[in-house]
């Protein structure tokens, strides 16, 4: 259910280092390939980008964006990026595993630390320097919602966007994001005193080292809307995940970050 334009998919931008010495032989270099992501939330817009990165005895030797949904108004971060990303690629070939994980990222643009960046896109060139670095230490960072209409309100929808981190086949965190404001997650007329909402981020701990598999294997019982049910059976589907006295917003967060684990490679 993302709603994030994907501006670029299957392109490959290689710089590869030749390695062909000994191949025929049988006894070439060790090369591995890892894969990694990365996402944030800059100025309202998210921008996230997924790589593949080719090593070869401890040096990078090729990059693939495999996936990059660089949004912003007017397109104007995308264009720049897309523009300048193999320059920013080729800046980290042949650099030693360690020395791309030591560089510095950071998501405000005037604390840049890199030394290659794109003109005009520097938010960007440090998503992309994080998601290698991720692939390298084997994590990575997905995005994910899940929402319905409100049938009491239509044109406004019940739903939540969450950010979830994975490293090694498991959930490292999970986070909520900044949503749309005709959608609601914790109605505030219900939740008079606000705990419910305040009580989401100590809720979202029960998923920190659990395995994507688990969280996939959850069936959400819902109705024909979307809906996550409440009564017996509802609440039994959501198992130890059940947000106690929130289940409709329990169900929509599992129904989320399932959507964002969709796309762990």
């Amino acid at each position: 259910m993302k709603k994030v334009t994907k501006l670029v998919a299957g392109v490959v931008l290689a710089a590869s280092v030749a390695a062909t010495a000994g191949a025929l032989t049988g006894c070439g270099p060790a090369t591995e390939t890892y894969t990694g992501s990365e996402v944030t939330n800059y100025r309202g817009t998210n921008i996230s980008i997924g790589v593949d990165v080719t090593v070869t005895d401890g040096a990078i030797t090729a990059i693939t964006i495999a996936d990059s949904s660089v949004v912003a108004t007017g397109d104007k971060w995308a264009t720049s990026f897309n523009d300048g990303k193999e320059a920013l690629v080729n800046s980290l070939i042949g650099k030693t595993v360690d020395e791309v994980k030591a560089l510095t990222t950071t998501y405000t643009a005037s604390e840049n630390k890199l030394e290659t960046i794109v003109s005009g896109a520097t938010v960007s060139s440090n998503v992309f320097v994080k998601a290698v670095q991720n692939a390298l230490n084997n994590t990575q960072v997905v995005t994910g919602e899940y929402s319905y209409e409100n049938a009491w309100k239509p044109g406004n929808y019940y739903g939540i966007k969450v950010m979830v981190e994975v490293k090694d086949g498991k959930i490292v965190e999970v986070s909520t994001m900044e949503i749309p404001e005709n959608w609601t997650n914790v109605t505030a007329s219900w939740d008079t005193d606000g705990s419910k909402a305040a009580g989401v981020a100590e809720y979202l701990k029960k998923y920190e080292g659990k395995t994507v598999d688990e969280v996939m294997a959850i069936k959400v019982s819902k109705d024909e809307a979307g809906q996550p049910n409440t009564d017996e059976a509802g609440q039994a589907s959501q198992g130890d995940f059940i947000y106690s006295g929130a289940t409709q917003t329990s169900g929509r967060i599992i129904l989320a970050v399932q959507d964002a684990l969709a796309d762990i490679k």
